[in-house]
Parts: C-alpha cells; sequence; structure tokens
C-alpha cells in the first residue's frame, strides 16, 4: 500500500512529496513563502562601502591596548544589527584593518568616549528615526486606500517590516516586484530607420532577382488575378521597384485629390465629453470573478472555456511565490537566471563557454589571448577574463552576463576598476614579466544579456578588434543557450 502525504493545512492526502509541494505551492502560498524564509540564511548579505568605512572607524576607536579581539568583534556586532561576529572579523581582515598601538593615534580618553558615545547616538538616531518613517508608512496606507496601486500590498509589506518579519532587503525585492507589475513597461516601436533600410532598393542583379521573386510571390497570395497578369503582359521585372501593385489610374486620381480647391467645413464643432477615469483603472480580481459569476451558464468562448470552468481556477495563482531554492526572493526568471545559488555553476559554464570562443576567434585573426591571467596589485591580485595582444597594444575583455537594464552600470563599473592606474600598470608588468612586451592598454567589456543582446558598446568594440557581426551572433547565441541550460538546470535540481 502506497504511503499518503497529508498537508498540513487542509489534510488533503498526495501519494508524493513532490505531488505535495506543488499544491502547497498553488493552494496555500502565504505558508508556503513563510516556509521559505524561515528557510533563508542571511549570513551572505553584501557590505557596502558606507557600512565598511563606519566598520573601519569604529574599530580604531573603539579598540583599547588591553581588551582582546574577539571582545573588539562583540562589541563591534552590537552596531551592525544582522552581522555576526565572524563576518565582522572577515571584513576587518578583507579591509586590512590593524589595530594602533601608539599613543598618537589611540588620541585620549576623553576623546575616544566622545567619539564612541557619537557613533552610538548615531546609530541610535538611525534606529529611530527608520522607526518613525515604517510607523508613518503604516499610518498613510492604513488612512488612504487607493486600488489602482495595489495598497493593499504595500500596506503588508510595511506591516511585515514593521513587526520584524520581513527585512528590508527582503522588502525591497518585492517592492520592485510590485512595481513592474502596477507600472508595466510600454512596448517599444520600431525605428524609423530600420523601416528605411527594410525597403532599400536593390543595387545589383542578384538582389533585384531575389526581390522580384519574392514580390511575385507576394502577389500571387494577395490578388492572383494580379499576380497572372503582371506575368503575362511582363511587368513582373519591374515589381522590385514597389510601384507595380497600383492601379493604373492611381497617380491621376490622387494629383486630382490633392490639387482639388480647399472648402470650409460648415459642420458644428464637436463637444468635449468629460472623461471617464474608470475605463483607464486596473480591473481588479473581484471585478473578474463577480462578472463571471453573473455570467451564468452562458456558451463558451473562443477558448472552449465556460463560466463554469472559469471559476475552478485557482485565485491564488497571481500571488507571489518565492523561489523553491530557499533563497527568500520571488521566484522569477530574472533570478533563476542571475542569481539563484542552485543554477552558480551553470552560470560560471554560461560565461566560460561565451569567453573561450571569443578567444579562439581572436586568436583567428592573429592575437595572442591570454585567459584569466593573474595580475598581481598592492593589496590583492585581479584576474581579467581574456587579455588579447597584438603590435604591443593589449585589450583587457571581461565577459559579463547580465540581466535587461544593467547594460550601462556594468560597462562603466568595469571601465572604471581596469581604467584604474594601478590596474592597468599590474597588467602590463605581469604581461612584461611572461616575455610580452606591451607598450599600450585598453579595456573593452563584453556586455551580453542573458536574452542574448548584445551591449552595442561591446558590439563594437568587437568588432573594431577585426570580429564580424556575425561572430557577435554566434557569442549571443552561445548566451542564449546558456540561459536555456541554466534553466533546465533548476528545474531538474529543485522540486520542493
Amino acid at each position: 500500500m502506497v504511503a499518503q502525504l497529508a498537508c498540513a493545512d487542509c489534510s488533503r492526502l498526495f501519494p508524493t512529496k513532490i505531488g505535495l509541494s506543488q499544491h502547497r505551492r498553488q493552494a496555500h502560498p502565504t505558508q508556503h513563502n513563510a516556509d521559505k524564509l524561515s528557510r533563508v540564511k542571511h549570513s551572505g548579505a553584501r557590505w557596502s562601502q558606507q557600512e565598511s568605512q563606519s566598520l573601519l572607524r569604529l574599530a580604531n576607536n573603539l579598540y583599547p591596548p588591553s581588551e582582546t579581539q574577539t571582545a573588539l568583534f562583540a562589541r563591534l556586532q552590537q552596531y551592525f544589527p544582522g552581522r555576526s561576529a565572524i563576518s565582522i572579523k572577515t571584513r576587518l581582515r578583507v579591509l586590512n584593518w590593524q589595530a594602533q598601538q601608539d599613543e598618537s593615534s589611540s588620541g585620549g580618553p576623553d576623546q575616544t568616549i566622545g567619539q564612541i558615545a557619537a557613533y552610538s547616538s548615531e546609530a541610535d538616531d538611525y534606529s529611530v528615526w527608520f522607526k518613525q518613517t515604517v510607523d508613518c508608512a503604516v499610518s498613510l496606507l492604513e488612512s488612504h486606500a487607493d486600488s489602482s496601486l495595489a495598497s493593499v500590498d504595500l500596506l503588508a509589506f510595511a506591516r511585515g517590516l514593521q513587526s520584524g518579519i520581513m527585512t528590508p532587503e527582503q522588502v525591497l525585492s518585492l517592492l520592485d516586484l510590485h512595481a513592474s507589475r502596477t507600472f508595466p513597461h510600454t512596448w517599444k516601436t520600431v525605428s524609423r530607420r530600420r523601416r528605411q533600410l527594410a525597403h532599400r532598393m536593390p543595387v545589383n542583379r542578384k538582389q533585384i532577382r531575389r526581390a522580384n521573386y519574392a514580390a511575385i510571390q507576394t502577389l500571387y497570395h494577395q490578388r492572383r488575378k494580379d499576380a497572372a497578369s503582371a506575368v503575362l503582359d511582363g511587368s513582373w521585372k519591374d515589381l522590385y521597384k514597389g510601384n507595380c501593385g497600383l492601379p493604373p489610374d492611381a497617380e491621376q486620381y490622387w494629383k486630382q485629390v490633392l490639387s482639388a480647391p480647399k472648402h470650409v467645413d460648415s459642420r458644428p464643432s464637436r463637444v468635449i465629453v468629460p472623461s471617464d477615469w474608470s475605463l483607464i483603472e486596473p480591473i481588479t480580481g473581484e471585478e473578474v470573478g463577480r462578472t463571471v459569476r453573473s455570467m451564468g451558464n452562458s456558451s463558451p468562448g473562443l477558448d472552449k472555456l465556460t463560466p463554469r470552468m472559469l471559476r475552478r481556477f485557482n485565485a491564488n495563482v497571481g500571488q507571489t511565490i518565492l523561489c523553491r531554492g530557499n533563497c527568500g526572493q520571488p521566484d522569477s526568471l530574472v533570478h533563476i537566471l542571475q542569481s539563484c545559488w542552485i543554477t552558480h555553476d551553470a552560470r560560471c559554464a554560461r560565461h566560460n563557454r561565451v569567453a573561450r570562443e571569443l578567444a579562439k576567434r581572436l586568436r583567428r585573426l592573429g592575437y595572442t589571448v591570454f585567459e584569466e591571467l593573474r595580475a598581481p596589485t598592492s593589496t590583492s591580485f585581479i584576474k581579467p577574463d581574456l587579455i588579447a595582444v597584438r603590435e604591443r597594444r593589449a585589450t583587457v575583455i571581461d565577459v559579463s552576463i547580465v540581466s535587461d537594464g544593467r547594460g550601462v552600470t556594468v560597462w562603466n563599473e568595469k571601465k572604471q576598476k581596469y581604467g584604474a592606474d594601478e590596474f592597468s600598470l599590474a597588467i602590463i608588468s605581469a604581461l612584461r614579466a611572461i616575455g610580452c612586451d606591451v607598450d599600450f592598454l585598453v579595456h573593452q567589456p563584453m556586455i551580453i544579456s542573458y536574452r542574448g543582446i548584445c551591449f552595442p558598446q561591446s558590439a563594437k568594440a568587437v568588432i573594431g578588434l577585426g570580429l564580424s557581426k556575425v561572430t557577435v551572433s554566434d557569442l549571443c547565441l552561445l548566451a542564449i543557450v546558456g540561459s536555456l541550460r541554466t534553466y533546465d538546470t533548476f528545474m531538474r535540481g529543485t522540486w520542493r
């Protein structure tokens, strides 16, 4: 007999764990998200530059010569909620912090006590300000309800932050998702230049032949009699010009219309009717359900679904579902392909495939390509993906697979990082150490989105190195294939 697994919320029985987990995701999303949040580990949160500077100042002022560093880390933990003593120790080691032993750097006892009191008061002021801001947001959302902004969801986020159930990072991710759903992006129209290029006049016989063949095929599918007439009277030879489909007297007709005398329009002006703003407000789920119920036993629509079948659908499908990898983030395509820990190895493999293909194409052009060459710096080392050298000129290429809208940010970050004098000199010294003389160095990041869209500046830089547009298309195709493999890894690696 097969063992039955019972749901903890509705006592429904399921024969497999997968069926039970999928039932909880769809039927009980609130309890499902709460279970996921309870398993989230926040130890991997990154340190911002402001937090790092505050940590260094507090460590220099709070460290007395008679106290151990372990006690210092425990004291610093009070000023950084959510950070453990081990994480603070690791961060100070990364920042190369050293205890100051001389009297001049430590200062007098009054000065040290005053600085400690200033920092503690600063932290207290921030906590008080943060609590007052959250309380004010909750009161405003409770007093001003707006269905067009989905203020009920915003109020739930604010209450979760007020009660401590959610962290600011989780609320920030939920607010981003809420904004993307409430204010969707509009479609971008096709540029005028792209439309002009689509109707460019053929210049040689081969292009004229192809254009005539395409035009006669289109004409045959649209108007067969006109296509037969064009073939019989020989006018098919001029089909590529694009004006053969017009009637013979069309030009004369439009000349008469456009040259006709102008007359005053005696019709009365249109009365301006007040706008009905309810037409542009978003339709809520309650309105849809009420409308479906009022339809009763109507006949099925184009999708062959009756109102009774529509009422059986789950009403909680639109609720936010958290990632199945216990990341604490919404389960979205961008999260799976760019940040989920389950797909980390697959993302690295996607990046490496693009970098190796780019290196192979550059070697065919006569470049000497170094992959992940380590260049020591004053504090650590840097390891760019590719360094292409030819004619005493080095080009540093760092490959990045980014999400939509982050191309400009990543481009500036890479330019700022490898464009620094320290890093440039470190790369030149590392190349000269292995016998490769370089007089000039430039950095050209290779940025491709996970959808396979190459950043325009990156495409121009790669083409400037001698590669063709076909090579850029191949690299974008590799990024798409890598994203598909990453998604397949996620779907095969998680079932809860």
